[in-house]
């Protein structure tokens, strides 16, 4: 994803709508890391270029899609020698993704006469499943089809035996659309537009622009592949791709590229299931609890390696489960010995209650109802700070923060809670960073670009309620639960 700049002096922010369904009671929305991108650089280990081809006059190759300054762009050129002379290309997934899902990007067409897709698909002519998340043609060809630059025309096949099923969502004229959305009467290559699919059963998908859902499909037969995602461009004579393009719209590089700034998939899983890790530390010594001894537990390390990250597991009713490293729950041992990190599976003694003192300072309570102290024994009945931890958020085992530890993360991040505006103030070394903004069912509510290491978000625009600020750079991730109030 680009990150676009102004004078030194100013900062430059993008919001961006995000149309993640509501997650079903007890699951939540997580990640695919295989097909989610910003698009910095091209991932080998995430697409590839197929380049099997349409009938004449496209001609697939390689050299004419990639990743530049952030951007997946496709290309159309022309070749004069050849009766495929529509040169092009095609993006798809190595990874491939089922129901229930959802996957979103941000797209912009090209300015000619030839379909700009972004579509879901596993199989052959006899036998696939297809998703057609759009089609769109912002310049047809063909005469009196003029309302095509507006319209958003998604579709499904299942193809079995080469007996073909397929339904069409009734057509989206942007000019229909809500009149706070941003593609409201645009033509597709006017803006990015964010584009959003919710696969949710072997029957039934919805479509999204920029949050607002606008239709859907039902299957009579189900759906029953995984598949790639897809991107390609490409034209034909035929009425109902909007008409053959125009051979001098292909030199014009200003017109003849679609772009894709970012693509996010989702998958449900169940809440008590976490992404990330945690390092607790301790507020009476200022040590990190660790693992390293996974029989007999300590709090005695100056700084958080891996044996010191925990992957918080909630549970529900106010408990949680603590995984170190070594895939092994935490457990009290009811407080006849120090706490050990050894268990298979959670079981009353490795569940606690994190009780909230704020600014991220919480007090683990074994279900003897005695709190954990620095000794690694639960058996106070008080908290004071040598019962006290701070728990601070990263993105993964392999992500480090950006900041050192020993600051305090509410000088990064503040106030807390948050009742007129939240600050986001880093070091002077980070030079531009990526803000986004999550509820605790993993939902992501806000996103911005930043250009500098300060930023000031006004808290009218945020959900009320506890939220995680998220912050990544090129020198790692820091997350941070907030109260919006």
């Amino acid at each position: 994803m680009r990150i676009l700049t102004l004078l030194p002096v100013f900062l430059f922010f993008v919001n961006i709508l995000y149309a993640q369904p509501e997650a079903p009671n007890g699951k939540k929305w997580k990640a695919i890391p295989e097909l989610t991108d910003e698009f910095d650089v091209w991932d080998d280990s995430k697409w590839k270029k197929s380049l099997w081809n349409y009938g004449e006059p496209v001609q697939m190759v390689a050299e004419n899609s990639g990743v530049w300054e952030g951007y997946l762009w496709i290309r159309a050129t022309h070749d004069p020698n050849s009766s495929r002379w529509f040169k092009t290309s095609r993006i798809m997934s190595k990874a491939q993704v089922k129901f229930p899902m959802y996957t979103e990007c941000s797209m912009k067409t090209a300015h000619i006469s030839a379909f700009s897709t972004y579509w879901l698909n596993n199989g052959d002519s006899y036998n696939r499943d297809e998703i057609d998340i759009c089609e769109h043609n912002s310049k047809p060809s063909w005469p009196g089809d003029e309302d095509r630059a507006y319209s958003m025309y998604s579709q499904y096949f299942i193809v079995k035996d080469s007996i073909t099923e397929r339904a069409h969502m009734p057509r989206v004229d942007t000019r229909n659309l809500s009149a706070s959305n941003p593609a409201k009467g645009k033509k597709w290559n006017e803006a990015y537009q964010t584009l959003g699919c919710y696969w949710k059963d072997a029957h039934n998908v919805i479509f999204y622009i920029n949050g607002e859902e606008v239709g859907s499909v039902k299957s009579t037969k189900q759906f029953t592949r995984s598949q790639n995602i897809i991107w390609d461009l490409w034209t034909s004579e035929f009425s109902w791709t909007g008409g053959i393009a125009d051979k001098n719209d292909l030199s014009n590089n200003n017109i003849n590229t679609m772009y894709v700034d970012w693509i996010h998939t989702y998958e449900l899983v169940d809440e008590s299931e976490t992404v990330g890790s945690s390092t607790f530390r301790n507020q009476g010594d200022f040590n990190y609890m660790s693992t390293a001894n996974p029989e007999k537990m300590a709090c005695n390390q100056s700084s958080a390696g891996s044996t010191e990250r925990f992957e918080i597991i909630n549970l529900g009713n106010d408990q949680v489960a603590l995984k170190g490293a070594n895939g092994k729950y935490v457990s009290s041992e009811n407080g006849n010995v120090e706490m050990r990190c050894n268990r298979e599976a959670i079981g009353a003694w490795e569940k606690f209650t994190m009780v909230d003192y704020g600014n991220d300072i919480y007090a683990l309570k074994g279900s003897n109802g005695l709190y954990v102290r620095n000794n690694m024994f639960c058996t106070s009945p008080t908290a004071g700070d040598w019962q006290k931890f701070k728990v601070v958020t990263t993105a993964s085992n392999n992500e480090r923060l950006f900041v050192d530890e020993q600051n305090e993360a509410e000088h990064l991040i503040y106030p807390n809670p948050v009742k007129n505006e939240l600050n986001i103030s880093l070091d002077s070394s980070v030079s531009d960073f990526e803000l986004f903004i999550t509820d605790l069912q993993g939902r992501q509510v806000f996103r911005q670009f930043v250009s500098g290491h300060y930023q000031s978000i006004p808290v009218k625009i945020l959900p009320k309620g506890t939220l995680i600020i998220h912050i990544k750079s090129s020198q790692g991730h820091l997350a941070k639960r907030v109260l919006i109030e």
